[in-house]
């Protein structure tokens, strides 16, 4: 699953991504071009290579494919975006072709996904917003690279961590993290205020909030996370709608209630648990939270103490 690597030749690092037909030549002397680090999940990867020596990919994705994927800074070329581009995360749908040159010193990270179950997930979050969203490849702006930055060094070290540790990994929690991750940053636009709304609207917001809630309950006692897309696709909503919906019922986001009714039923699970037999890392891991530290944060900022205290007392 997860597999990490010097790459010898151009022709390896191409090889080594068989899922996507491409040519790759190495235009800078080396005797290698660089390191790849894949973690495989069947119909979902993540691959982030860093060059030693710069290259040319060219080729065409396969249907039912596309990809989210980042670039560092340098002399590096994406299709047609040059270096004013690359503080862009790049959206590439199936049956495309692309042309890049990756200059040595870069590091190019993306995560790959079935075509059509994500654009069907989309249209369900924002119906109106990504009608032509399929057709060639996408720069989206700047403020959401962080996130998929963020997003991609923590799923690589939580593999590596519990590799390290001999640990199996929940590839069902990591795949579904990285689909709703993706999904945040495809669907990110500014949300409008809820203020100027009707008695009518408030009412319709709140039973959505309920439906929400007791599927989110559902899921959870099924060892399943959540999904904000699926929530949308069951309940007929968009995202804006499901939004409004939550911030009239809870007064905090879909995301962020997922979030701390997670947390709440790892502080029961830790309460009941006993030392011997139980470790922070399985409950997290459990409750889908990749980043241990920030797992830790969130827990001591909502609930006052560390989840280990909550373990052991």
């Amino acid at each position: 699953m997860l597999s990490s690597s010097v790459v010898e030749d151009a022709a390896q690092q191409a090889r080594r991504q068989p899922w996507v037909a491409m040519e790759c030549n190495q235009l800078t002397p080396g005797r290698s071009v660089g390191t790849m680090d894949v973690i495989d999940l069947g119909t979902q990867q993540i691959v982030r290579e860093t060059q030693t020596a710069s290259v040319h990919k060219v080729g065409t994705t396969p249907r039912n494919f596309c990809t989210l994927s980042i670039c560092t800074p340098g002399k590096n070329r994406i299709s047609v975006h040059g270096e004013d581009g690359i503080g862009c995360v790049f959206f590439l749908p199936g049956q495309t072709e692309f042309d890049l040159l990756i200059a040595g010193g870069s590091q190019t990270t993306y995560v790959s996904f079935p075509q059509d179950d994500l654009l069907r997930a989309i249209e369900a979050l924002r119906p109106a917003n990504w009608n032509d969203r399929a057709e060639g490849m996408r720069a989206i702006d700047m403020a959401d690279k962080a996130m998929f930055e963020t997003a991609a060094a923590i799923w690589f070290e939580a593999v590596g961590a519990a590799v390290a540790r001999g640990d199996a990994v929940d590839l069902e929690r990591l795949s579904g993290t990285m689909r709703e991750t993706v999904l945040q940053i495809l669907t990110a636009s500014e949300q409008q205020g809820f203020s100027d709304v009707s008695a009518g609207e408030r009412a319709r917001g709140f039973h959505i909030g309920r439906r929400a809630r007791a599927r989110i309950e559902e899921e959870l006692q099924k060892d399943e996370l959540p999904s904000i897309s699926r929530l949308c696709e069951e309940l007929g909503v968009s995202e804006r709608g499901l939004q409004y919906a939550f911030h009239e019922y809870v007064g905090v986001s879909p995301l962020a209630y997922i979030r701390i009714c997670r947390l709440n039923r790892a502080r029961a699970l830790l309460r009941q648990a006993l030392p011997s037999e139980t470790t922070v890392t399985e409950v997290a891991m459990r409750f889908g939270f990749l980043h241990l530290g920030r797992f830790a944060a969130d827990y001591r900022k909502l609930f006052g103490e560390s989840p280990s205290s909550t373990l052991t007392s």
